[in-house]
Parts: C-alpha cells; sequence; structure tokens
C-alpha cells in the first residue's frame, strides 16, 4: 500500500471494474433468440459467453504482471481500446462465427478493468480495508448490473439485439475518457522499475501458499455458480419456462439487487469482523441456500418464482464471499497485488467457461444441469476456503 497514492474518484473505479460482467448480463435475454437471427443452435450460441470468459481468464494472466511492471494506467488505456474494437465488430456481425470472434476481443480488452480495479484497491489500502473499499465499490457497481439485464432486454425486445452491443459500444468510449481524464497512475514506482525476472520468486511463493489456493479457488468456484445460472437461466426460464425476455431481465435484475446488499454488509462490517470469518459466513449460508434450491428443483415445483427466490438468497451470501475473497488473494503477497489478481481471475474465469459449457451441453427439457452446477460450487467454495485458510490459518498480509 502506497502512503502518497493519488485516490482516483470512486466513480471511476466503477466505471472501471463494471463493464466486464455487464458485458454478460445485459446480453443474456438475447441469447435464445440468436438461434432463429442467425440461423444457429444454442450451443453455439453458448460459446458468445464461454468463450467471452476463456477471453477474460486467459488474458488476466498477462494484464496483472504487466501492469505490476508498467503501471495501471497505460495498460487500462490499451484495454478498453481493445474492447471498444471487439464491441463494434460484434455489433456489425453477420455469422454466429463474427460474434464469437467479437465476443473474445471484447473480453481480451475489457478484463483490464477487471484485473486492476482490485489491484488498484489493493495499491491504496491495507487488507482489511481494501476488502471494505472492495465491497462498497462492487456494491455501487451492482446498481448497474441490476439495470443492465432489463436494459438489455429492453433494447432485444424494442430494437433487436444489436442494439445491445451499440449500447456497450457507448459505454466502452465512455469509460476509456474517464481513465483518460480522471484516473491517475497508483502503483507504487520501485515495483513499476522492477523486471519480469523478479516475478518468478514471487509466484512461486504465492503458487507455493496454501491460503492463496484456498481463496483463489473459493472465488472460483463461486464465479462457477455464478456462470451456470448466467448460461442456463435463460434456456431455462424463456425457453422451458415461456417467460418473455422483458420478464426475464427484470428477474436477472434482481439478482443484482441481491448481490449489492451481501457487499454492503461485508462493506459494514468485513473490518471489524475480519475476511476469513466474512467468508465462511458466506460460503456456509450459500450451500443452504443451494441446497434449498436442489430440493425445489427435486420436488418439480420450479418456477420462475421459486427458483429466483433461493438463487436471490445465494446471491446475498455470495455478496459476502466475493470482495472479502478478492482481497484476501491479492494479500497473500501485496507486492504481487496485480500478479495475485491475474491468476485467481483466471481461474474464476475458467471455472465459470467450464461451467457455461457442461450446462450449455446437458441442458435438454429440465433445469437439472444448472442446479447440480450451483450446488458442486457452493460445496467446493465452503471446503476450498476451510482448508485453504479458516481450519488451518497463517497469518497473511
Amino acid at each position: 500500500m502506497s502512503e502518497t497514492a493519488p485516490k482516483p474518484p470512486l466513480a471511476v473505479l466503477i466505471a472501471i471494474f463494471t463493464p466486464p460482467t455487464a458485458s454478460i448480463v445485459i446480453f443474456l435475454p438475447s441469447m435464445p433468440g440468436l438461434q432463429a437471427a442467425l440461423g444457429t443452435d444454442y450451443a453455439s450460441v453458448q460459446l458468445t459467453l464461454s468463450l467471452y470468459l476463456v477471453g477474460l481468464g486467459i488474458t488476466q494472466l498477462l494484464y496483472g504482471p504487466i501492469s505490476d511492471r508498467f503501471g495501471r494506467r497505460p495498460v487500462l488505456l490499451a484495454g478498453y481500446a481493445i474492447f471498444i474494437i471487439g464491441t463494434f465488430i460484434c455489433m456489425a456481425a453477420p455469422t454466429i462465427a463474427v460474434l464469437v470472434v467479437g465476443r473474445v476481443i471484447q473480453a481480451l480488452g475489457v478484463c483490464a478493468g477487471l484485473v486492476l480495479a482490485r489491484a488498484i484497491v489493493r495499491d491504496l489500502y491495507e487488507r482489511e480495508q481494501a476488502a471494505s473499499a472492495l465491497a462498497y465499490m462492487t456494491t455501487a457497481m451492482t446498481v448497474t448490473l441490476m439495470i443492465a439485464p432489463t436494459v438489455g432486454g429492453f433494447l432485444d425486445t424494442r430494437f433487436g439485439w444489436r442494439a445491445v452491443f451499440a449500447f456497450l459500444l457507448a459505454v466502452g468510449i465512455g469509460v476509456w475518457v474517464s481513465i483518460a481524464l480522471f484516473l491517475r497512475e497508483t502503483h507504487q514506482p520501485e515495483s513499476s522499475r522492477s523486471g519480469f525476472g523478479d516475478y518468478l520468486p514471487a509466484l512461486g511463493y504465492l503458487f507455493r501458499t496454501r491460503a492463496f489456493w484456498g481463496y483463489a479457488i473459493c472465488l472460483s468456484a463461486v464465479y462457477a455458480t455464478y456462470s451456470a445460472f448466467f448460461g442456463g437461466a435463460p434456456y431455462v426460464v424463456i425457453r422451458l419456462m415461456a417467460l418473455s425476455p422483458e420478464a426475464f431481465g427484470v428477474y436477472m435484475g434482481s439478482l443484482s439487487l441481491a448481490y449489492a446488499a451481501g457487499n454492503f454488509i461485508a462493506g459494514r462490517i468485513s473490518v471489524k469482523v475480519g475476511v476469513d470469518r466474512m467468508i465462511a459466513w458466506g460460503s456456509a449460508a450459500g450451500l443452504a441456500c443451494s441446497a434449498i434450491l436442489a430440493l425445489v428443483s427435486a420436488s418439480g415445483e420450479l418456477t420462475p418464482l421459486t427458483m429466483f427466490v433461493p438463487v436471490f438468497a445465494l446471491w446475498v451470501t455470495q455478496g459476502l464471499v466475493v470482495p472479502t475473497g478478492m482481497a484476501g488473494s491479492v494479500s497473500v503477497n501485496p507486492r504481487m497485488a496485480g500478479a495475485a489478481a491475474g491468476i485467481t481471475g483466471f481461474m474464476q474465469m475458467a471455472a465459470g467457461a467450464a461451467a457455461t459449457y457442461l450446462v450449455g451441453a446437458l441442458l435438454a427439457d429440465s433445469a437439472a444441469p444448472v442446479v447440480l452446477t450451483i450446488v458442486s460450487g457452493c460445496a467446493i467454495a465452503w471446503l476450498a476456503h476451510g482448508l485453504g485458510v479458516r481450519w488451518f490459518p497463517r497469518k497473511v498480509g
């Protein structure tokens, strides 16, 4: 943590952090309709989500250490420029193949925001304060995520799926301008002068540290539950339950409110309660919520309401886990905050891509693949934090 690092406006950090996930949820209501619009099947449509997540994950391995070496600001400007190019390709795509390529390019650029917003927070705050700052930042961000599915459903219903990407293009340009005008460099000068060879011992330390794997696997499992629901819910709710894209967008928007509530609670009490206790509480409660969802599904009483109520509760618990888990992972070795954020992010996106692919391949006439993936993810998250951190504690940060 740098004592003299300038603190950027919170609104700028929110703007940097929002597009990577907003670009997922705003597009969900459009996915079922792409089958007819582009003459393809749902498995191919799913690639617009799963390969987007793969792109997010792989590039995070680069953005973390590059930003540790060269600074946060120039890397963010380059990343959002790439996102703008990819979004334009998506907007003009004549086929599903071109759309998938555009989505990958989007991801390769916008993941800079996902990694570096977290790293900037760690540049400016110590471990417990970073957890609180991330929680408040994510709370504000989820206001956008709450609106995004509704906006996406409205744009798709009124103007078609290309309007969604026109909207994202405007957002990307706005974020790039905000970074250029308002974000000053926050990374410590002595770290930015070090060579790439200096990363090998520090990366080795991360890889050898049980606590890092506990945080990273926990966050990855949580992201797999998100992705399984994001990937499967449009099919289940719009196709199997015959809801309109607009109504589905409203339901999805409510989940962001739940996630914001969890983040707000984490922001209020994480400094007092502590990062690891917050993760333990949230992951245990999340496992209980997923079990309730599984029981409802097994009873044959799954409807939009009975599906979204336990998932709403689950999203509250995930709001407790994610910001505190992020703070824990980047605090194992604060000097390597960017690299730790990138590695953790890669693992999250890889888990998310695997979950969406699995759900897309197995979905047919029931929600069972979605439900089972969510339950498995919640169980892994609880076990990973317990085995890596909680049950065998050691001092980190």
